[in-house]
């Protein structure tokens, strides 16, 4: 699933058209799919134009890890992240649900720990970023079933909340053999090197202008 599939790109198109019969009955019939992105931009397309919509499918939306994150990413964009259950508001949950936005976590249930959260600095920006482990759950199909380690780095502003991040890795190898500490402290060092290598090459190419 995608914001670029078919189907979501004709809900896009055709919701300005949804008093139209036809049309009603098309998008009436999106409670029915399993496509997270239909349906939260149907979603968030009744909110951003103040009418009534189907709670259900905002109850479903919230209860799956990864169409969290892409609902969030919608109500924030029309700056109505009010209506967001209170219980995932946190940073944690919220860059949690982004992190695993484009993966299918149902197979990860029970199987996914929050490390820890670390602040770091590139430049004269702080940011922060936020570990996870995981591995498939103990019924998947999986053949390696060892833990792997995810995390996501956004910039941090007090308490404000972003959803482009700065940076994120899933599914590296977790090197058990080393404490925790500085296998993080090695990930973090890994994001700092490619913030400096980010911010060397946009100052070598506003150079070339001259």
């Amino acid at each position: 699933y995608s914001d670029n599939n078919l189907l979501n790109i004709y809900v896009k198109l055709l919701f300005p058209f949804r008093k139209d019969k036809n049309v009603q009955g098309f998008l009436s019939n999106l409670k029915l799919t399993d496509n997270y992105y239909v349906k939260s931009t149907y979603l968030v397309s009744k909110i951003k134009n103040k009418e009534k919509y189907d709670k259900h499918i905002l109850k479903d939306l919230t209860k799956e890890l990864n169409s969290r994150g892409v609902l969030y990413k919608k109500l924030h964009e029309i700056k109505r992240t009010d209506i967001f259950p209170k219980e995932f508001r946190s940073k944690e949950e919220i860059y949690k649900a982004i992190l695993f936005s484009e993966k299918e976590t149902k197979k990860l249930k029970d199987s996914l720990v929050f490390i820890e959260r670390r602040d770091f600095k590139v430049s004269d920006k702080t940011y922060e970023v936020f570990f996870f482990k995981t591995k498939p759950h103990v019924n998947s199909e999986s053949y390696n079933k060892d833990w792997k380690l995810n995390y996501i780095a956004f910039e941090k502003k007090g308490k404000e909340i972003f959803v482009k991040y700065y940076h994120k890795e899933m599914g590296e190898d977790l090197d058990e053999t080393k404490p925790i500490d500085e296998v993080l402290d090695i990930s973090v060092e890994k994001i700092k090197l490619k913030g400096r290598e980010r911010v060397n090459l946009s100052t070598s190419n506003r150079g070339g202008f001259f």
